[in-house]
């Protein structure tokens, strides 16, 4: 649990690094790999909101937040999956929204472990 929480920290530490960058002009070696574009930025902090609402709900989430979730999730995967092809998308970019993606979805496809507490037993048992 405590890496799924450091996965998110880090990975929007370096979303609000990309942002900075490109809100403040900042001449860097991240500059050359991520895109300028306002459009981005504002999908760079929408993202680090749902890391954010990922990172403070309580697991397990209620199904409309993991729909929710699920949802962006698919949603992201597909456009990053357009705008790299397309080549309108920074290299940068396009690795940091998959990597989003792909947490977001894990995230959303969270395990809820049995609540039951009486013991199982075979339907073949004697």
């Amino acid at each position: 649990m405590r890496v799924n929480k450091l996965i998110m920290t880090v990975t929007a530490a370096f979303l609000f690094y990309m942002s900075a960058t490109v809100y403040y002009g900042i001449n860097n070696g991240v500059d050359l790999f991520i895109n300028h574009s306002t459009m981005f930025m504002y999908v760079r902090l929408g993202l680090i909101g749902a890391l954010a609402l990922l990172f403070f709900t309580q697991v397990p989430r209620s199904i409309a937040t993991r729909m929710f979730v699920g949802i962006i999730s698919a949603i992201l995967l597909l456009a990053n999956a357009y705008y790299v092809l397309d080549a309108t998308m920074a290299p940068l970019d396009g690795m940091v929204f998959s990597v989003v993606a792909i947490i977001l979805g894990i995230e959303a496809l969270e395990y809820e472990p049995e609540t039951s507490t009486e013991k199982q037993v075979p339907a073949n048992a004697q």
